[in-house]
């Protein structure tokens, strides 16, 4: 897997974003990936693709080298900066380990419990998940969440457990 820290611009304004990125191609091959920022994925919404430009700043061994080297070029005054679109420090700042408290978890269970789907709602959603970047994105997490070795003998633990029955 390839790590990188890339800086994208929005060409007419000079605006930028810095962020990192690990795939499984050359990193010059994922021309395709301009960010992830909510700021970054509106204005690329609103004006295309082609109003952005992608630079490659560093290729590193590990993402976690990665984060640390963002976290050095994107902190507190960076983000102040009104030219810069990236909402928080850099190095994996994103919702990650956010969690509901227990009363909003049962506001929530409360809301949904007995909500059945619409027949419109059921195929709009299976056209979406069909999409094949929707596809290739799951399989991708799902390929991060069973490659380790933890996880691996969980599941032939599991199946063990099931032969077992």
């Amino acid at each position: 897997m390839f790590h990188y820290v890339y800086k994208t611009t929005h060409i007419p304004t000079g605006r930028w974003y810095v962020g990192i990125r690990s795939c499984h191609v050359w990193p010059t091959e994922d021309s395709s990936y301009l960010g992830s920022g909510s700021t970054l994925l509106s204005l690329v919404r609103q004006e295309g693709r082609g109003a952005f430009a992608k630079q490659v700043l560093v290729i590193v061994e590990t993402r976690a080298e990665a984060a640390r080297i963002e976290r050095e070029l994107v902190g507190p005054d960076q983000v102040a900066d009104p030219m810069c679109l990236n909402l928080c420090g850099g190095g994996d700042c994103g919702p990650r380990g956010f969690s509901h408290s227990e009363e909003a978890r049962r506001k929530i269970q409360a809301t949904h419990k007995g909500r059945t789907w619409t027949r419109e709602h059921r195929l709009a959603h299976a056209a979406a998940m069909n999409r094949a970047d929707v596809r290739e994105r799951i399989g991708r997490r799902m390929s991060q969440l069973t490659s380790s070795p933890e996880a691996r003998l969980s599941m032939a633990n599991r199946a063990r457990r099931r032969s077992a029955k």
